[in-house]
């Protein structure tokens, strides 16, 4: 119910959710539901902070914990007009890709 309140409540999620094919809290459920019975696929990280350094934190953190697994390089993707991620991304070293994404529901 949490990640569904967040999510429906960000205009940059709702302005592409389309073409995600964003199936609704039932699919949401069965996606976390799946991650909870098959942890080695995955893990996803959530938090909503509009200050405090959290998430500068939690990507610092993630940043290590990948490291010690061998990754070496995250990607996100960060809706174009979602100007404050931007810089929030930038600030952190990501660098943009100069390409956009596409996306064709199957």
């Amino acid at each position: 119910m949490l990640l569904a309140s967040f999510l429906g409540g960000d205009e940059h999620y709702l302005a592409s959710s389309s073409a995600y094919g964003d199936g609704g809290p039932a699919a949401l459920d069965g996606a976390i539901a799946l991650f909870l019975a098959r942890p080695e696929i995955g893990f996803v990280w959530l938090a909503y902070a509009t200050s405090g350094g959290v998430g500068s934190r939690m990507l610092g953190a993630l940043r290590a914990h990948l490291n010690d697994e061998g990754v070496s390089r995250i990607d996100c993707g960060c809706h174009r007009d979602n100007a404050g991620a931007w810089r929030f991304y930038r600030r952190l070293g990501f660098a943009p890709l100069g390409e956009e994404r596409l996306a064709l529901l199957i």
